[in-house]
């Protein structure tokens, strides 16, 4: 699952949900607040200040891992390593 965090006004959050319903991904919208309290949400969610923002929801570790393997990013440590 996709979510999109972003507002109607933005041409670019209008791409990424056009992309996504091309692709036939299923995906969630969040509207971010007007003003000052949008933009710090989108912050406080991604560390940026622009939108769209776009995250993948994985299941799981093993998902997670499963998807960096069909990326080819397979040299991912095994086990629990926190840096």
């Amino acid at each position: 699952m996709i979510t999109i965090l972003g507002a109607d006004w933005c041409p670019a959050c209008t791409r990424a949900k056009t992309t996504a319903e091309e692709s036939g991904l299923k995906y969630n919208f969040i509207h971010i607040p007007e003003g000052k309290a949008g933009w710090d949400l989108v912050e406080s969610l991604s560390g940026k200040r622009s939108i769209p923002q776009v995250f993948y929801h994985f299941g799981g570790s093993g998902d997670f891992r499963e998807a960096l393997e069909s990326l080819g990013e397979s040299s991912a440590p095994k086990g629990d390593q926190v840096q």
